[in-house]
């Protein structure tokens, strides 16, 4: 019994020892653990003054700089120069420079080269030469100019003065082998230009220049007017004024070709069978756009009276042909001869009291002769047989109500029998006298 109690004693005092051991332990890992955390506050602090200090500097920074290429120079005042002194700018125009700004760096960041001007100015210029002038450089607000690189240039002035050139046409094409191309047309022929003498000396014409591709028919386009020099370099002065920057090309594209030339007549009584017609020459060539030709397969010449043919008759008729069609080989005129087949005249005495008149009611009239003499022309196995009575003479006084004394009224003269119709008829034209409400 005394044995067991030690030995519970024994344990007790153990476990005991070991509790004041934990214990111990636990506040040692307390205070290790709240020292970390402050070590880590400060450290993380420190980071974030760089930091913030990093970004004002960053921001506020008064002296940063950075230089922008390629800046155009305006060249002011030209205006001025050429009222006062009747002088333009020759050359001198296309000058680039550097330009170096400073501001904060924010400011200098934002900063692009659409945000910077360049200029040289006229202003005390008073003759022609060589011009060395200062350039100005201008920024945005905020920014500073600190450098211009180069910091001068050389500006050439001459007296303006006015030239008369030429328009020229360039035409690229292709074109098939059965067509032509015409002489090319433009609506005005010569520009005015005005602009340094010096460089209107080097001018040759103002040239328009068309890129037609495949072309099979006349075309007409506007096209823009470059001047050039000698060596076809366009002139590039932007102080050459020209008083038309473009023009309408007229290009006309041709084809040739043979069409018989044709006679008709106007009232039916002259045909193949009792008419010989000879036309010098029996065809022509003719040039024309492709579209207008397409159709063109006959040229009718003329219509002929056929009352006015007479025996050995012969004409000469002027070739008029439709707009845009030409006479390729310029014949200019061509010879119509008729010779009437198997048809004679017959002379014709019909009495005036015979006639029909139309005349408007309470209208008087006479007639002076008692008798009208005419010629008829009809195959020569009807018109030996043809009598006065086969015939219908016709006054008609509609129009004439109005008037009085004597008048030349036209006469119609057509058969009666339905044989003669369109087979006989009165050979030229003829008129009678008659008097008027008297």
């Amino acid at each position: 019994m005394r044995q067991d109690n030690q030995q519970d004693k024994k344990l007790g005092s153990v476990s005991s020892d070991q509790n004041v051991q934990v214990n111990d332990n636990s506040d040692d890992y307390a205070v290790r653990t709240g020292r970390a955390q402050e070590i880590i506050a400060r450290v993380l602090c420190a980071l974030a003054a760089i930091i913030l200090w990093l970004y004002v500097m960053s921001i506020d920074t008064p002296n940063w700089e950075k230089t922008f290429t390629g800046i155009m120079v305006n060249i002011e005042n030209e205006t001025q120069l050429a009222e006062n002194y009747n002088m333009s700018v020759i050359s001198g125009f296309n000058n680039t420079v550097s330009v170096t700004v400073k501001g904060t760096k924010n400011d200098v960041n934002k900063c692009t080269a659409a945000d910077l001007t360049a200029y040289v100015d006229l202003l005390g210029i008073d003759e022609s030469g060589r011009h060395q002038l200062a350039v100005t450089a201008l920024a945005d607000a905020g920014l500073t100019v600190v450098d211009v690189s180069p910091s001068t240039i050389w500006v050439y002035t001459d007296q303006i003065a006015t030239k008369t050139v030429k328009v020229d046409v360039a035409l690229y094409y292709q074109i098939a082998t059965n067509l032509g191309l015409g002489t090319t047309e433009t609506n005005i022929q010569e520009v005015t230009v005005e602009g340094p003498a010096d460089v209107l000396e080097t001018i040759a014409c103002a040239r328009a220049e068309l890129d037609l591709g495949q072309i099979t028919t006349s075309m007409t386009q506007r096209a823009q007017l470059t001047l050039v020099d000698h060596n076809g370099n366009p002139i590039t002065n932007p102080y050459v004024k020209s008083d038309a920057t473009n023009v309408l090309v007229t290009v006309p594209v041709f084809v040739y070709k043979t069409v018989p030339v044709t006679v008709s007549f106007k009232h039916g009584y002259l045909n193949s069978e009792n008419a010989n017609v000879t036309i010098t020459p029996s065809q022509i060539t003719v040039k024309g756009d492709p579209q207008l030709l397409e159709d063109f397969d006959v040229y009718p010449l003329i219509e002929l009276d056929d009352t006015k043919v007479t025996d050995n008759y012969s004409r000469l008729v002027k070739l008029t042909l439709p707009e845009g069609i030409s006479d390729a080989d310029r014949i200019g005129n061509v010879t119509v001869t008729v010779n009437h087949v198997g048809t004679s005249t017959k002379p014709m005495t019909v009495e005036t009291d015979d006639f029909q008149v139309i005349a408007p009611d309470g209208m008087e009239y006479a007639f002076p002769d008692d008798i009208f003499n005419f010629v008829l022309r009809g195959p020569d196995s009807l018109i030996t047989r043809v009598r006065p009575e086969h015939i219908k003479v016709t006054v008609d006084l509609t129009h004439y109500a109005q008037m009085s004394g004597p008048a030349d009224i036209p006469v119609m003269i057509t058969p009666t029998s339905s044989s003669l119709v369109g087979k006989v008829y009165a050979e030229g034209t003829y008129n009678i006298q008659v008097q008027l409400n008297e």
